[in-house]
């Protein structure tokens, strides 16, 4: 991997630096590879939107293996996040100051963040949009 470019890394947004070029857009242009610098994210997405854990990483030599695993992912709610399951009107979107502000803002940013990841993670709610426009919606757990 290219320094600077930690295993953690690969599940979020990265520079792509191929050892050999050449090669890679060879690979690129026969279908077998997508976009540069995606394929860590794709397939973690991936894994995240059917529920299961996220694979691992390990780089070394200049190679990365992922290990992929086929458990569920188990997520606990706390009493806060159950609270607001329960509470929040499932079909009203959500931000995360609002989220905030049903707990009458007793909680901090990053609490609600790591709240809303696990909320994410457990596929109760959805995430619509990005940036200044993401917002969230209860989903049907089946």
């Amino acid at each position: 991997m290219p320094s600077g470019l930690k295993d953690k890394n690969l599940k979020e947004n990265h520079r792509s630096i191929p050892p050999n070029p050449g090669i890679t857009h060879v690979v690129f242009l026969a279908g077998m590879i997508e976009k540069l610098g995606r394929g860590t994210l794709l397939i973690t997405k991936t894994f995240r939107d059917i529920g299961l854990v996220p694979p691992t990483g390990v780089s070394s030599n200049g190679a990365t293996t992922l290990t992929m695993d086929s458990r569920p992912i188990e997520n606990v709610l706390n009493s806060r996040t159950s609270h607001f399951l329960d509470t929040f009107n499932s079909k009203e979107e959500f931000t995360r100051e609002q989220y905030q502000q049903f707990f009458l803002e007793k909680i901090s940013e990053r609490t609600a963040r790591n709240d809303i990841s696990v909320l994410l993670d457990g596929r109760w709610i959805e995430k619509i949009g990005d940036g200044a426009f993401t917002r969230y919606i209860k989903k049907r757990r089946s």
